[in-house]
Order: C-alpha cells, then sequence, then structure tokens
C-alpha cells in the first residue's frame, strides 16, 4: 500500500510543503493523501485479522451497513478522547517543525507526562486479551 502511495503521490523535493506560508491548498493535500493512506492501509489488515479471506471480505462487506449502533457512541468518544488531541500535536509539531516537542521541557514534565499516559492507558485498556495482529501467524 505503501509503495502503491508513493507511486501515485510521488514525494516533492525541497522544504516542506505543509510548513510554507500561503500553502493551504498544499496543506490540505497533504492531509488527505496521508489520510488516504493510512484508511487504505487500516482496511488491509483486515486480511491479517481474519481467519479466512471469506471472513475479510464479510468484515469488509459489512462497512457499508450504514445503521447506527449504540456502540459507535463510545467509539466516537475514545476517538476524540485519544486520536484528536495527537492529531493536534502532530498539526503543532509540523507547523514548529519539530521532531521531539518535549526534548526542552523539564525531566519532572516529561516523567509526570508519560505517568499521565500509561494511566490513561491502563484505565481505558480492555479486560479482553487480544493478541496483537502479527502475533496471530
Amino acid at each position: 500500500m505503501l509503495s502503491i502511495e508513493r507511486l501515485i503521490f510521488p514525494a516533492k523535493k525541497g522544504a516542506n510543503v505543509a510548513a510554507q506560508p500561503g500553502r493551504f491548498a498544499n496543506f490540505f493535500s497533504l492531509w488527505g493523501q496521508r489520510i488516504l493512506t493510512f484508511n487504505v492501509f487500516c482496511l488491509s489488515l483486515a486480511f491479517f485479522r481474519a481467519t479466512s479471506l471469506h471472513a475479510a471480505t464479510q468484515f469488509l462487506a459489512g462497512l457499508s451497513d450504514l445503521s447506527w449502533r449504540s456502540e459507535y457512541a463510545t467509539a466516537f468518544l475514545m476517538l476524540g478522547i485519544f486520536a484528536v488531541p495527537l492529531f493536534i500535536v502532530d498539526l503543532l509539531m509540523e507547523a514548529g517543525n519539530q521532531e521531539y516537542p518535549f526534548a526542552n521541557t523539564s525531566y519532572a514534565f516529561r516523567t509526570a507526562l508519560a505517568t499521565a499516559a500509561f494511566v490513561v492507558l491502563a484505565l481505558f485498556s480492555g479486560s479482553n486479551l487480544n493478541a496483537f495482529v502479527y502475533f496471530r501467524f
């Protein structure tokens, strides 16, 4: 999938396109490409997680069922709690051209942040043991 993405959307030479001032069209184009690549990649993982090819195609066919379920509210809440802040941090890192945003902060702040992230992860983790997709082989 990543090879196809590189073929369709070749990398531009020079400075970071999204960080150039006045380049909103390029910014949205870049993020559109990232979102498309990520979603196609995630859809392809269904074939690794499913027990058979038929089960994977049934799962993907189920994506066309647009009826509302009560579980979706919880999923959207979790998405808002976890994904939106990470997306905002990523945008800020890209705008500031930084790879490690907390590198210049104090050790105590970084330790407190890591501890808080660990506690949140422990509180919201499920009780069912689900093996990571690559451990199923």
